[in-house]
């Protein structure tokens, strides 16, 4: 009995201190876009809220219609500085955790996720082949690495979530992107 009223003061404590015990949905795309911006050069890439398809339920995703068109020096991506939806709560509370996704796809496109942190590095994870259907990915924070090391969120904070397709062809294709969340617990991918 000590111990489990022990251990429901750890909790309390936790969630007091702005901890999160299970997870926290930083973009949800039911309504807007969520200040997602685009950047892109010899390629087009137009952002809208998908209001009749979102994944485990939702009834919204964020698409992402893209082209990626001839020649050299093509690059393109979406991002997002992830503070805004943080609200106080502290990256170090997820340094064990794990960041989850979920995507679909109209082309069999690899997808690369890069965490620009403070320390002002570029953590990525590369998801090979969307498929069609709604997919989650739960990907530990320590799997996206830079130069062979894993983020620490010890150390850094998360300033921008990027993510980039990876180029199939020349043809115009989309992907959706819902639910985007963070948590304490970690998973395997």
């Amino acid at each position: 009995m000590k111990t489990l009223i022990a251990l429901l003061i750890a909790v309390l404590a936790l969630s007091a201190a702005g901890a999160s015990t299970a997870g926290k949905t930083l973009y949800a795309f039911e309504k807007n876009t969520c200040g997602w911006w685009t950047f892109a050069n010899n390629a087009t890439l137009k952002l809208s809220c998908d209001a009749t398809t979102g994944a485990g339920g939702s009834t919204g995703s964020l698409l992402a219609s893209y082209q990626w068109l001839p020649g050299q020096g093509a690059y393109m991506g979406l991002g997002v500085q992830p503070k805004w939806t943080m609200a106080g709560d502290a990256w170090p509370n997820y340094a064990k955790g794990r960041f989850a996704v979920s995507f679909k796809s109209d082309a069999l496109v690899s997808v690369r996720i890069e965490l620009r942190a403070s320390d002002k590095k570029t953590y990525a994870y590369t998801i090979e082949g969307i498929p069609s259907t709604w997919k989650e990915y739960a990907i530990p924070f320590d799997r996206f690495t830079c130069g062979g090391k894993g983020i620490d969120l010890n150390v850094a904070d998360i300033d921008q979530i990027v993510v980039i397709p990876q180029k199939v062809n020349d043809d115009p294709h989309s992907l959706w992107m819902d639910n985007i969340a963070i948590s304490t617990d970690s998973v395997k991918p």
